[in-house]
């Protein structure tokens, strides 16, 4: 157990996550031993992991079995032990290592002749010593067959109660089993949800506090498995219900807990709860992984809240917000705040403003009584700030543009923060500064792209004698229908912009075709129908999302749900959703403008014509868009008219 200075178990995954790929079970309580195993930690000073116990066989807990063997197949050297029911154990054999889904690792040998993967069945009451800690099996009232367990050091246990709902057996345990210091609950749904906790038999925060109060009053709780749908919500009940109680905890990735709940024994540093903040190579190991995706991504204000989380989870912070100035109105904004929306405030005002005026870090642990500190926000959002960190954010000109703010500490017991804790938000801050001028300048890029594209499509829409605002009450139709038919917000930014380019290709079209003040015939029709191919081959040759997706919508948008279009007659969803988008918001404007060969048509006229062509030539779901925007797209029709 070198790798433990002192006994305790580490999560190394946890379903609290905000990733969905995190949120996978997986207890680590000596160097090569794990409860479950939805994830597997690496490897460390040759450290591989040679026993696993599962407690049922849900793919959250056993998924990363296979990838672990296959991954360090030529370097295990002893047989990895799955220790688990005789039901799970057959679940195991017939439905994942059955040469189908992956192979049988219990047929295979490693290098030295000994298998990768061997069963052993165990029951409930049975106890093991893996190393210096036992582990016993215990039921859980969950799927047939499934275990939770007790982890056992000395005269101190901690109880995983697994996936389970509720039975007084549970109850009944705790409170005969005085050995038992810490309680490791499943809380998967909020209260209102309770039919379908029952169900799908987990624990709501309303059943977990009628346990809490029929237990003894020195067992400590702590929460696990918590659904990231439900979270929000689950969150707030357990507030509400003191759930958990001091020294609990709700259980993240890297969460971990010692054995050992004698504070007063361990003295001041231990009874400040550091069984459960984050080392130091836990802390870095967070770092990089925020920093790996941040790099994946564009998107300035998700990779704040990426970066946002990780704060909160490594100095273990209840909130976190990254505000930033509007020079125009005097104030700074909130770009990214926890369980609020957009917070203004004039610039100067409360702490964090007075650190917009220093230029210095504010750590403030009685914030009531500091003479900046402004209450405001706390009344209108019912919360209490407790402590305060807050951090200015700098730009490469070394001037103040925001502030990173940490509030209370969830890991001290008055909450509050150190100079460890400074100097970790300090990293954060530097790092902000560098995505929001990446931000700025990826807005001057995207405003840049505007112009350049409505510049264009006017000298377009100039030469085909079309209505001057046709290409921006079609940008703005598309941006409506596609905030209905939720899109991302990137999304609706990219097809606003792409949107006016889709008669881009006219300009390659005589005029002799494009002013023809009557029906083409079938050969100008056909040279007509080159533009959509001109538009593409135009637009292509450029980079960038915004001119990519306009190429497309530019040679797609005159394609026709039934596969009757043109120029390449895909059919339903083979045309990009954009295109699809662009199609309709492009012909009711068309029907809607006097043109050189027609009048306007009236707007119930239109509104019959698309209700009829829903299903051939237009997307029925972006038809049901329109209609359930219309009063939207006619003021449109009105603020751009001709």
């Amino acid at each position: 157990m070198d790798i433990f200075t002192r006994p305790r178990i580490v999560f190394e995954g946890s379903s609290v996550s905000k990733y969905l790929s995190d949120n996978l079970t997986c207890i680590q309580f000596t160097n090569n031993a794990v409860i479950d195993a939805g994830y597997l930690p690496k490897p460390k000073a040759n450290n591989f992991i040679e026993h696993i116990f599962v407690s049922h066989t849900h793919l959250d807990h056993i998924c990363a079995i296979a990838l672990y063997v296959d991954n360090f197949f030529q370097y295990l050297k002893n047989t990895i032990t799955i220790y688990a029911s005789k039901e799970s154990i057959q679940t195991l054999k017939e439905h994942f290592f059955n040469d189908k889904i992956w192979p049988d690792f219990t047929k295979i040998n490693l290098l030295n002749n000994k298998p990768a993967i061997s069963f052993q069945e165990i029951n409930v009451g049975e106890k093991l010593l893996i190393n210096d800690i036992y582990i016993e099996a215990v039921k859980s009232f969950h799927t047939q067959g499934s275990f939770g367990f007790i982890l056992s050091y000395q005269n101190n246990s901690i109880y995983f109660t697994s996936d389970t709902y509720y039975d007084d057996e549970i109850v009944n345990l705790i409170n005969k089993r005085t050995d038992i210091k810490q309680v490791i609950a499943d809380v998967s749904y909020d209260s209102s949800s309770h039919m379908l906790a029952k169900d799908a038999k987990h624990l709501t925060p309303l059943i977990l506090k009628d346990i809490q109060d029929k237990c003894r009053d020195d067992v400590i709780f702590h929460v696990y498995h918590i659904k990231y749908a439900y979270k929000d919500l689950i969150e707030k009940e357990l507030k509400e219900f003191n759930i958990p109680k001091e020294y609990g905890m709700i259980v993240q990735n890297g969460s971990f807990m010692y054995f050992d709940t004698d504070f007063d024994k361990l003295g001041v540093s231990e009874k400040l709860l550091k069984r459960h903040n984050l080392d130091q190579e836990q802390k870095l190991q967070s770092i990089l992984e925020c920093f790996s995706e941040i790099s994946k991504s564009l998107d300035s204000k998700a990779n704040l809240r990426i970066l946002g989380e990780m704060v909160k989870q490594n100095i273990q912070a209840d909130r976190c917000s990254v505000w930033f100035i509007d020079k125009d109105k005097n104030e700074y904004y909130t770009l990214h705040a926890d369980g609020v929306n957009e917070i203004r405030v004039p610039l100067g005002k409360g702490i964090v403003g007075q650190v917009f005026l220093t230029k210095e870090a504010i750590l403030e642990n009685n914030p009531s009584n500091n003479k900046y500190f402004d209450s405001t926000n706390d009344k209108k959002t019912s919360y209490t700030t407790k402590s305060i960190l807050a951090m200015p954010i700098v730009d490469s000109n070394k001037e103040v543009i925001g502030v990173f703010q940490v509030l209370n500490k969830l890991t001290d017991i008055n909450n509050n923060f150190d100079k460890d804790d400074l100097n970790y938000v300090a990293i954060a801050a530097d790092y902000a500064g560098k995505i929001y001028e990446g931000m700025q300048k990826q807005e001057e890029i995207l405003n840049t792209q505007k112009d350049l594209i409505y510049s264009i499509a006017e000298m377009v829409e100039t030469k085909s004698e079309e209505t001057g605002n046709h290409v921006k009450r079609v940008g703005k139709i598309s941006e409506i229908l596609a905030k209905k038919l939720k899109c991302t917000k990137e999304e609706v930014e990219i097809i606003a912009y792409a949107a006016p380019t889709h008669d881009i290709g006219k300009i390659g079209i005589p005029d002799s075709i494009l002013h023809k003040p009557a029906a083409l015939n079938p050969e100008e029709f056909k040279t007509m129908q080159k533009h959509s191919q001109i538009g593409y081959d135009m637009l292509s040759k450029f980079k960038g999302k915004v001119m990519q997706m306009a190429a497309i919508v530019a040679l797609e948008h005159h394609e026709k749900y039934n596969g009757l279009g043109y120029p390449n007659g895909l059919k339903g969803e083979q045309i990009h959703l954009f295109a699809r988008i662009v199609a309709l918001a492009d012909v009711f404007d068309a029907l809607a403008s006097k043109r050189c060969y027609k009048d306007a048509w009236p707007i119930e006229e239109i509104e019959k014509y698309i209700v009829d062509k829903s299903g051939s030539h237009f997307d029925p779901k972006v038809v049901q868009a329109f209609l359930d925007s219309k009063d939207e797209i006619y003021k449109v029709r009105e603020e751009l008219s001709d």
